[in-house]
């Protein structure tokens, strides 16, 4: 392989590894892979594949800032609607009396809530943990 083409690939290398990061989609960054090598469409997929299996770390550290902008958005949110569910079930739900049935209707909902907060929380912590552990290993 000669300088130049040696240069190309890193080029085109350089080229997928920043759309891919910046979250591109996938067909229309083939079609440009296509457009820029001169190649069919099913070596431009097998040349993406290769390059997001090969710089998967560096893929990553790039796409942290939003992952991170997102997986605190989620985390709010499940620490949000726990609290709801939570306030209901220590100060709002009364199971005695005339309200009995509402308060049933109410506690599967806030249940629900519960549940799915917990569940947001959790998956938000893990997935930020994973982020910020992507982008210190690199």
């Amino acid at each position: 392989m000669s300088t130049q083409q040696s240069g190309d690939y890193q080029s085109i290398h350089d080229f997928i590894i920043s759309q891919l990061g910046q979250h591109t989609n996938r067909d229309d960054l083939i079609l440009e892979v296509c457009t820029r090598m001169g190649v069919r469409w099913p070596e431009a997929a097998d040349l993406v594949a290769a390059v997001e299996l090969e710089y998967s770390r560096e893929v990553a550290r790039r796409q942290g800032p939003l992952m991170l902008v997102l997986g605190g958005a989620v985390l709010l949110a499940g620490v949000a609607l726990s609290g709801v569910a939570l306030y209901f079930f220590a100060f709002e739900a009364s199971f005695v009396g005339s309200t009995l049935l509402l308060d049933l209707q109410n506690s599967y909902v806030m249940g629900a809530a519960l549940v799915t907060g917990i569940g947001m929380t959790a998956g938000s912590v893990y997935g930020l943990a994973r982020v910020i552990a992507s982008m210190l290993n690199s």
